[in-house]
This record gives C-alpha cells, sequence and structure tokens, in this order.
C-alpha cells in the first residue's frame, strides 16, 4: 500500500520507514476497520485513515456504521449530517438514540417526585421540537438500520396532540430493537426481519398497547424481553398473557393460545425493584408456567439504571459475535 508521502514525518525518520508495506488484501484491512470501533471508540480506524489513502478510502463506509446519539444538539448534528451528505444513512446499521444526555445521578433534582430536567417537554399541541428530529433521522437511515436502542424522555402536556410516531416507519432491515417512551408504544408498520425486542416500560399501564399485535408486526420474533413490569398492579399479569395470546387462569396450568409468535423460544421478564414483593414475584412465576416459550424471570433492577443498562447492553452487542452473550442470557433468573 502507498503511504502519503506529504506527511510530517520526523527529519530523523529512516528513508526505510518511507518504503511501502507489502500489499494486504482489501478484505483484511476492512475486517480490521469493521471490528476496531467496537474496542477503541474508533480510535484505531481514525489514525490509520490518516496514515494512508487507501485506507481512507476503505474506511469510508464505516464512519456512521455505529452511531451513539444523546441528547437534542446530538441528535441534530446528525440530522444535519445525514442530509448534507446523501452517502452517509446508507452505511448506518446501529443506532442508539436518546432524546436526553446521559446524566450521573448526582445530577438528579432534589425534589421530591421531580424527574431529571429535559429540555423536551411540549407546551404546543402541534409541535415539539425533539420529535421532529428523531422522526425525521429514523426516515432517512430505516431503510438500512439492523439494530435501533431508542429512548424518548419527552414530556406530553396534553392528550390530545397527534405524536409522530417513529415506528410507523418500515424497518424492512431491523434485526433487534430497544425501545423506551414516555407514551403508548404503538407499533404501526411492519417489521418483517426483527427477531429480538426489548422493551422498557415506565409503568404497569403504558407500553403494553406495543405487545398485542406482535405477532402481525413481528413475525419472525425469537426472544421477547419486557424490563420494568410492575408484579403487584392488580391487572399487570392478565394484560401481559392477553398481549401475548396467554389465557389467564391460574388454575390451568398449561394452558395457553396461539399467539401468532410461532418462532419465540424466550420471554425475559425483569420487575422493577420495590413493587410487590414476594408475592408480586410469585404471581410472576405462576404465569410463566403458562407459557411454552420458555419465559423466565430475571432479578428485579432499578429503573434509575434503564439507560445505563440499554447502552451498555448496545455496546457489548456490537462487541459481541453473537447476541446471546449479551442482555438475552440471564444469569440470575428464576426459571418456570
Amino acid at each position: 500500500m502507498d503511504f502519503d508521502r506529504e506527511l510530517p514525518f520526523s527529519p530523523t525518520c529512516l528513508l526505510e520507514a518511507l518504503v511501502p508495506f507489502p500489499p494486504l488484501p482489501a478484505e483484511i484491512i476492512i475486517m480490521v476497520i469493521s471490528e476496531t470501533p467496537y474496542l477503541d471508540g474508533g480510535e484505531t480506524t481514525r489514525t490509520l485513515s490518516l496514515v494512508s489513502k487507501r485506507f481512507r478510502a476503505l474506511a469510508k463506509p464505516f464512519y456512521f456504521h455505529s452511531v451513539v446519539i444523546c441528547g437534542d444538539d446530538q441528535a441534530r448534528v446528525l440530522l444535519r449530517r445525514l442530509k448534507e451528505d446523501p452517502s452517509a444513512a446508507p452505511t448506518l446499521r446501529h443506532l442508539f438514540l436518546s432524546e436526553q444526555a446521559l446524566r450521573y445521578f448526582g445530577d438528579w433534582p432534589s425534589t421530591p417526585h421531580a424527574g431529571p430536567h429535559t429540555p423536551h417537554t411540549l407546551d404546543h399541541p402541534r409541535v415539539g421540537p425533539i420529535v421532529g428530529v428523531s422522526y425525521q433521522i429514523a426516515t432517512l437511515v430505516s431503510p438500512y438500520l439492523e439494530s435501533l436502542c431508542y429512548f424518548d424522555y419527552t414530556i406530553y402536556q396534553t392528550h390530545t396532540m397527534k405524536l409522530p410516531n417513529i415506528f410507523s416507519i418500515t424497518f424492512p432491515h431491523l434485526h433487534e430493537l430497544t425501545v423506551k417512551c414516555g407514551y403508548n408504544i404503538i407499533l404501526d408498520a411492519p417489521l418483517p426481519s426483527l427477531d429480538r425486542f426489548h422493551l422498557y416500560m415506565p409503568n404497569a399501564i403504558l407500553s403494553i398497547p406495543a405487545l398485542k399485535n406482535l405477532g402481525v408486526v413481528c413475525p419472525r420474533l425469537t426472544h421477547l424481553k419486557i424490563t420494568g413490569i410492575y408484579p403487584d398492579h392488580p391487572t399487570v399479569i392478565p394484560w401481559l398473557g392477553q398481549a401475548l395470546g396467554v389465557p389467564f387462569s391460574l388454575s390451568w396450568e398449561g394452558e395457553h393460545s396461539c399467539s401468532g409468535l410461532s418462532l419465540l423460544h424466550r420471554i425475559i421478564l425483569r420487575p422493577t425493584c420495590g413493587h410487590g414483593g414476594l408475592r408480586g414475584l410469585r404471581q410472576l412465576k405462576l404465569a410463566a408456567r403458562m407459557v411454552p416459550h420458555g419465559l423466565v424471570l430475571e432479578v428485579p433492577t432499578p429503573p434509575d439504571m434503564d439507560h445505563w443498562g440499554a447502552k451498555a447492553d448496545w455496546l457489548n452487542r456490537l462487541a459481541t459475535p453473537l447476541p446471546a452473550a449479551t442482555c438475552w442470557t440471564v444469569t440470575f433468573a428464576c426459571e418456570k
């Protein structure tokens, strides 16, 4: 490969250092470029791109291969780049999109019952800053995405507004979806390639509609994970059973109805800490016996860790060849 001769080598640099290395196959270079960003945040790829024009040309398709966006400012920068460079969106494969930047626990408000400060409060029934940005990003990259982690922290002041739902957009090649929203998640458009779906529930009432038509929207779903179940709610288990096509009758153990999810073979429930105690956990274990798809129960976790846990899972998944080695591996669980 030919080094760029204009690089500022040290005057003491030996002339032998300018002698090109034996040419490497493009496949090996692409392997190095595509794998190292998961290990060092892309530093190796950036360095190699400065060394060689050939590296730079081979690395260009990977600039937007995996993108992490936290907060409104970063989202707007990404949207601008995607609009300025039409060749960028077709190269984006993995996207973590959070509508609020990560905060440390010391940054949370001290006021009781106060949530984290967010600039995305919608005071007008028809407009919202970050909702439009997320929707535009999703529109541009949806034909190419393979995995998406989407956290929506927008606070909605009215129940009469019509929200631009990014899940009304078709993601034809999406294999894995992780989502947490502050409102009902409705999967309007089909996800024909989706096989892994991780749903973070903000409370026991919201997000249930996202499960009711999974068999139609996600016919290839094999893994389902639900984080944030409130087991002490009197109807959460019947809702879950209805959403999954399982009749709620603790006296009919093993009975189940067709949910339309013929390929589903693992369902993971992770309850929220501090709700229901042993009684709530016992209900979830009883419900697990009605599901013939290998339902397991994870150890409860505090909801404050949802954002951090989702980002860690997303990064680990990119660095791990097999998805089963990440959040889909249950190390501490109560089996049915």
